[in-house]
Order: C-alpha cells, then structure tokens, then sequence
C-alpha cells in the first residue's frame, strides 16, 4: 500500500522478532566490605554465580564485596529471561 504522497509504502503490520531486552553487560571493581547496587528497574530478580565472593540481594540488587575472587551477577527479567550480566572482580 502507497503513502498518501506516493513516496513510501505503508506498514501494516509489525511483528517483533525477539522480546528480548538486555542492558549491556558491564564489568565492576570492588575491595572486600564494599557493598553496592546493581538494580536496575527492568529486574524482576538478581543472581551472583559467586555467593561466597559476592552477595546479591535477590529481589533489591544490593552486593557486597565477601572475598577475593570473581564473580558474575545475572539480572533476569520476570519472564525469567536474561536482562544483562555484570562481571565483578573482587580485591
């Protein structure tokens, strides 16, 4: 279907391909005791793959810094699918 100028053509219809939405994952610094958030309010839960390094509240996206170590904090949205990771290297 054309455009009422003739110049385009009209969109009937858009369907989306992913319902994916993810931040970009970024990389944090901490010494041990430090503590931080990463919340974002696209979260609908928070993970840490490193508990004994670092300590993530899951409903609210505070940490703190246990140990020196890495760890990776996963956000997922509430369908459960991935929103971003941080990576945290632990001084």
């Amino acid at each position: 279907m054309k455009t009422p100028s003739g110049r385009g053509t009209l969109v009937s219809k858009v369907i989306p391909t992913s319902s994916v939405i993810k931040i970009q994952d970024k990389k944090m610094a901490m010494h041990v005791g430090d503590e931080d958030s990463v919340y974002d309010y696209r979260a609908a839960s928070y993970f840490s793959d490193n508990e004994e390094a670092v300590y993530v509240n899951r409903q609210t996206g505070k940490i703190k810094a246990k140990a020196p170590d890495d760890a990776v904090i996963t956000l997922y949205k509430a369908d459960k699918s991935i929103l971003g990771l941080i990576y945290i290297k632990v001084r």
